[in-house]
């Protein structure tokens, strides 16, 4: 993961995110509780929304490199990006802890890696 950068970057972020094997990360579940939890508790809530605002810069230099890398700049809006692959991501968090049986953390993975494989087709296409 270390020397990635851009959709590459982000693909290997939500493998961690979504492994294939049990892995030593928190259940599932766990964001479950910890987001009630939060919902009650302004200092917790202002720390979570400390790392929510992580991710979204995150993607967003991810967005932004690999926009860069490209002949035409597309008029792409990259915070709006950067929140709709943050909102995907945790949408497949609630749905591997509500309906791991319908939504495994492998099809989370390989949902999000679709989406990701579509903008990189969508931005080829515009480099023709």
């Amino acid at each position: 993961m270390g020397s990635q950068q851009g959709l590459d970057r982000l693909e290997a972020d939500f493998r961690v995110m979504f492994p294939s094997t049990t892995t030593n990360l928190p259940p599932p579940n766990f964001w479950l509780e910890f987001w009630a939890q939060a919902s009650r508790d302004e200092g917790l809530c202002q720390q979570h929304l400390a790392r929510f605002q992580m991710t979204r810069k995150h993607y967003e230099q991810a967005v932004r490199h690999e926009l860069a890398a490209r002949k035409v700049q597309p008029d792409i809006d990259v915070s709006l990006l950067a929140d709709a692959l943050a909102t995907l991501s945790l949408g497949f968090e609630v749905r591997v802890s509500l309906d791991g049986e319908s939504i495994s953390q492998e099809r989370a993975f390989q949902s999000t890696k679709q989406v990701l494989d579509l903008i990189r087709l969508l931005l080829h296409a515009l480099d023709r």
